[in-house]
């Protein structure tokens, strides 16, 4: 060996490392994510999360909605508001309204 006379050893080849299957995708829509994900996050924020509240919150005792821990009344939140003769009133008015 030409370079051990030296003092400089040989190194072993280094050999190419595979990558894992789960970093491909990642590497080719590394950008896609980058631009995406913070949409995703403030959609579910903003979006997603307001939603699920609200169907939380129309399910529950209006005295304690938004608590921790409320009361859930079911159904009786929407029996009462469909046998107020105003609500009705207001919804044929609407409805009539946007006929026109």
């Amino acid at each position: 060996m030409p370079g051990a006379a030296r003092g400089i050893a040989r190194l072993p080849a280094l050999t190419a490392r595979v990558p894992p299957r789960w970093l491909a995708p990642v590497r080719r829509y590394g950008a896609l994510y980058v631009f995406l994900g913070p949409f995703a996050i403030l959609t579910a924020l903003f979006g997603l999360w307001p939603i699920a509240e609200s169907i939380r919150v129309a399910f529950a005792d209006s005295q304690t909605a938004l608590s921790d821990a409320p009361d859930y009344a079911g159904l009786d939140n929407f029996r009462s508001v469909f046998a107020d003769p105003a609500f009705l009133s207001s919804i044929w008015r609407t409805a009539a309204s946007c006929q026109r």
